[in-house]
């Protein structure tokens, strides 16, 4: 029989936070949970969740906790992972540089390629 209650052990950057829970609780509210323990103006959109090693995809998000693979016990480790963002010049393809973000444009600049890109 599945138990209901539950704790999730959410572990990021060697931090590890447990919340308790409920086994018929969506997916998507635990996480919120635990955003707004890390970060409360951050979303969902900024991290990427795990289970042993393989993401958690966001059509899982919308089910319960029993219905996802790790909700047959009674407590379980989600590993997490910040969402980077990354921003390329448009000019060439290559990675290292210095962004700056001022007054709502962005400036690309210190490239081995020697250009100054403004956007």
């Amino acid at each position: 029989m599945l138990s209901t209650q539950k704790t999730a052990s959410f572990v990021y950057t060697n931090r590890i936070i447990s919340i308790p829970c409920q086994g018929k609780e969506k997916l998507v509210e635990l996480i919120k949970k635990y955003i707004d323990q890390v970060n409360p103006n951050s979303s969902i959109d900024d991290y990427y969740f795990y289970y042993e090693g393989n993401k958690i995809e966001l059509s899982n998000y919308e089910k319960t906790i029993e219905e996802n693979e790790f909700g047959k016990y009674e407590s379980f480790v989600l590993s997490v992972e910040k969402n980077i963002k990354i921003i390329q010049c448009p000019k060439c393809n290559y990675g290292d540089c210095v962004v700056s973000l001022l007054n709502y444009k962005t400036t690309f600049y210190n490239f081995e390629l020697k250009h100054y890109r403004l956007i």
